[in-house]
């Protein structure tokens, strides 16, 4: 299965800890890789199910919390989707687990 590309990817830090933006275009298949993502990154069945049932409309948003970090997908009126993680695990691993699922831009 292609991978979906990620429009953009930024990052900003914070004293105790930092927010990995990824920005895409909805699509139909979005699901399953959010849902994987969030299954790599230890969220519990709980969120998993309650993920599976939330597609963000165009200014909607939702917010999803484990104990090593928070998620947030906003949907934005200019036909995309964000995918904020907030946490202070190690940056290189938050991209090893998107890249399973998403294709970064070329830089």
């Amino acid at each position: 299965m292609e991978k979906i590309k990620l429009i953009s990817v930024r990052n900003e830090e914070y004293p105790e800890g930092r927010w990995d933006r990824f920005t895409i275009k909805p699509v139909l298949e979005l699901i399953d890789p959010i849902t994987n993502l969030f299954k790599d990154l230890g969220f519990s069945v709980d969120v998993l199910n309650d993920l599976d049932m939330y597609y963000p409309k165009f200014g909607g948003f939702k917010s999803f919390y484990s104990k090593k970090i928070k998620a947030y997908l906003i949907g934005y009126e200019e036909d995309c989707l964000e995918i904020v993680l907030d946490s202070n695990l190690p940056r290189i691993k938050i991209v090893e687990v998107v890249e399973r699922y998403f294709q970064f831009p070329e830089e």
